[in-house]
């Protein structure tokens, strides 16, 4: 039991990290664009939502 309450506080603290959302806004961004068969737009995408979460989180 206490391994399960640790592991969520870890979890917890992990989402807040700057770099974890802004590796989650990369790989939706890649989704979307390579979803619709436009690698350009995937990669434009992954990185517009990338660096915007993390700037977000990071002046937070």
């Amino acid at each position: 039991m206490k391994f399960l309450k640790k592991f969520c506080d870890w979890e917890k603290a992990q989402i807040k990290k700057p770099e974890t959302l802004a590796a989650v806004g990369m790989a939706g961004g890649a989704l979307i664009g390579f979803s619709q068969d436009n690698a350009g737009l995937g990669t434009a995408l992954a990185i517009a939502l990338g660096a915007g979460a993390y700037f977000a989180v990071k002046n937070k």
